[in-house]
């Protein structure tokens, strides 16, 4: 039912086109990804900047996939045509303190967010910088599931590593809590245990569940869905904090399942 996939070739499509992605998903032949950034690609924030993931080296062996990665793009925007970091700066600013703290206003944020980014012509772009930090990753591909395993040693100060796992914010249309089909969170709102993103359409849903958080590290967990022009991703991320820049063994487990099986 679910296929699991590295590669190296697919850099996405929409805002984030030309990311390299983690692990992507296919059901009955179908990628589902979409515009999200794949199962399990870190991220790192820093200095008031967001840098992502190049990926160096790729490894199978069976159902393993080890992973070695240097966080070197550097994200950037442009405001009609021209870039700017001061723009890059306050528009993450916003990003970080003002709009995932704030899970009422989060739809109206979005909305705002679209209508500016078409009036003053707001676009995403990648740089390449120096390496941010180093990243290796290994999967376990099960059937309808994969564990992650992550160590991530950085190079700068005050850094907070982002994990995601996105994958397709128009197939993933709706949310499950405690069975119940409801709403889908707006932007990034804290997880809630147990909840989970749902299909409709293919009748699928998928989860987060943290394994090991490492001595020094703190996590936070948040959910979250996005489909507007250019963004098209729904998914579960880690935002981690270490004591010295350093995680060593952060797992976790994404989990498929189809909503006709049993709980």
């Amino acid at each position: 039912m679910i296929r699991f996939e590295m590669s190296k070739e697919y850099i996405g499509r929409g805002a984030s086109k030309g990311l390299q992605r983690g692990i992507l998903a296919y059901h009955e032949g179908d990628m589902i990804v979409d515009e999200g950034m794949g199962i399990g690609v870190c991220a790192l924030q820093s200095g008031g900047y967001t840098y992502f993931s190049t990926i160096g080296k790729i490894e199978m062996d069976s159902n393993v996939i080890k992973v070695s990665c240097r966080i070197d793009s550097m994200l950037t925007r442009s405001i009609f045509g021209i870039k700017s970091r001061l723009v890059t700066r306050f528009l993450e600013y916003l990003t970080t303190n003002i709009y995932m703290k704030s899970e009422k206003l989060q739809n109206l944020f979005l909305a705002i967010g679209a209508f500016l980014r078409r009036i003053f012509n707001i676009q995403t772009g990648f740089e390449k910088v120096g390496s941010r930090a180093d990243v290796s990753v290994a999967y376990v591909i099960g059937e309808y599931d994969v564990q992650v395993s992550i160590n991530c040693n950085s190079h700068v100060e005050n850094a907070r590593i982002f994990v995601m796992n996105e994958l397709g914010g128009s197939v993933f249309s709706r949310a499950l809590n405690e069975g119940i089909i409801c709403s889908p969170p707006s932007g990034w709102q804290r997880f809630r245990e147990g909840a989970r993103l749902y299909s409709p359409e293919r009748g699928i849903s998928f989860t987060m569940s943290e394994k090991n958080v490492p001595k020094g590290v703190k996590s936070s967990l948040y959910w979250g869905r996005e489909v507007a022009k250019g963004y098209n991703w729904a998914g579960f991320e880690s935002m981690l904090a270490a004591e010295n820049g350093e995680v060593k063994g952060y797992e976790y487990k994404i989990e498929f399942k189809r909503e006709d099986d049993p709980y």
